[in-house]
């Protein structure tokens, strides 16, 4: 799915699934998500649960790899994807961030990804609904957590947030700026996260 204006745009709709693509180079954000309460995966599924077979590669577009908005889009599941990365695991291919949620967006998993090498955060939330759970996700560094691929920016920006945010389990290193950035957003909990070191210490 690659050089359209949008790659994939999904709005007011549920019971998606979207795995096994490349999504690159489109003019605007590779995966754009508005609206619908139901449940829509990118990458780890209902239908397929292994993270080799699932994952999507979200790479080189002009704008977020994955965005997520609007006040009904809730239950929304990004997970085992490659976000920012080329087919080797080591080489940058960025977006502008790697994945965007805002405009009252709440109820986000956001699982078991690597989000490295994109030009500003791996994972921006902004002025959303909140309640999202940041778990277990690769953040600034290549797929085995060893060697650096930064972000441009933060791992992980959190701003203007009001609902209950967990971020648990993550590594997180090698970011140009902050590992994690929260600013005016009081809800949100860090738990057993490994930053500023590489997997193997």
């Amino acid at each position: 799915i690659r050089e359209n204006t949008i790659g994939l745009y999904i709005i007011n709709s549920g019971l998606i699934s979207v795995w096994a693509n490349i999504i690159e180079n489109n003019a605007d954000h590779g995966v754009e998500i508005i609206g619908g309460t139901a449940i829509n995966f990118v990458g780890c599924n209902i239908f397929e649960d292994n993270e080799a077979a699932a994952r999507n590669y979200i790479r080189g577009n002009a704008a977020d790899g994955v965005h997520i908005s609007g006040a009904s889009s809730e239950n929304k599941y990004i997970s085992c994807n490659w976000i920012g990365l080329a087919d080797d695991g080591r080489t940058a291919a960025p977006n502008d961030t790697g994945i965007y949620i805002t405009n009252d967006a709440e109820n986000t998993w956001v699982i078991s990804n690597t989000l490295s090498g994109n030009n500003r955060d791996g994972l921006r939330i902004v002025s959303s609904g909140g309640n999202h759970l940041i778990l277990s996700n690769t953040i600034g560094l290549d797929p085995t957590g060893v060697y650096s691929l930064s972000n441009g920016q933060h791992g992980v920006g959190i701003e203007d947030d009001v609902g209950d945010n967990l971020i648990g389990g993550n590594l997180i290193s090698s970011n140009n700026n902050f590992g994690v950035y929260i600013s005016n957003s009081p809800a949100t909990a860090l738990d057993e996260n490994y930053i500023g070191v590489a997997k193997n210490g």
